[in-house]
């Protein structure tokens, strides 16, 4: 499919001319497409286009991209050339790639361990998609049993070895999460600090503390004050659910 092409440095040249221009397809391991960051690149290669043929779109044999899916966009976009190179058994290698330049966020590497058949990004999924208030960054967390993640938890989800040894807490812990989103009045818990990475960290810290009682909080935040609304740090707020928890 690469014949009639211009070939730079093992590298393929394809132009607006070329019946092979709009016709690329990602592969199914392929990021979501980010509008944001597509329209940064539209921006970028509006006057620096030739920086393309830096960075190769990565292409199987039958022609699937395998990385470089916002490039190609971002190139057919604007019309201007881009460059393709094919590549073959890149399952593992492209995991490797995007861990160290941090392409990929949890929801990319969540989706590829999914299509990849491992059971325990199948049932994060499930439950992201249940509760999709929960930050996949948390939900890393929930499934590590840990009110926060390390590098170390970082890479280890990155790399597939996400498991299922706290599958009993994983539920446990949604469940008390969604059961605050309407229950409290004084003032209501606004969706957006519901939906706040460093709320839902505090209520995990929290959660972990043997002495922190759950159904007393929820019952003190159903009608007391609170200032959960306007607190901004993990800690500030991990400080006003022990101060609404103890009322």
């Amino acid at each position: 499919m690469f014949t009639n092409l211009k070939v730079e440095r093992s590298v393929y040249e394809v132009t607006d001319k070329s019946p092979l221009y709009r016709e690329l397809r990602p592969h199914k391991t392929q990021r979501r497409v980010k509008s944001s960051h597509l329209s940064n690149l539209i921006e970028s290669f509006k006057n620096k286009g030739s920086a393309l043929k830096d960075v190769p779109i990565l292409v199987d044999r039958y022609g699937k991209i395998r990385e470089g899916h916002h490039r190609y966009l971002a190139a057919t976009s604007l019309g201007i050339p881009y460059y393709i190179m094919q590549v073959s058994h890149m399952y593992e290698n492209m995991i490797a790639i995007n861990t160290n330049q941090r392409n990929w966020d949890d929801g990319d590497f969540a989706n590829y361990w999914d299509i990849m058949g491992r059971e325990p990004y199948k049932m994060y999924n499930k439950v992201k998609a249940e509760h999709p208030y929960i930050s996949y960054g948390v939900l890393v967390c929930i499934f590590n049993k840990k009110s926060g993640r390390s590098q170390a938890d970082s890479k280890e989800f990155k790399e597939g070895n996400l498991t299922l040894d706290h599958l009993d807490h994983v539920y446990k812990t949604v469940r008390k999460l969604a059961q605050l989103k309407d229950i409290s009045k004084n003032p209501p818990l606004s969706k957006s600090t519901h939906a706040k990475q460093q709320f839902q960290e505090a209520m995990l810290e929290a959660l972990q503390n043997v002495s922190f009682n759950f159904e007393k909080f929820k019952k003190k935040l159903s009608t007391k004050k609170h200032k959960l609304n306007i607190l901004a740090k993990r800690t500030d707020m991990l400080k006003e659910i022990y101060k609404i928890e103890g009322k």
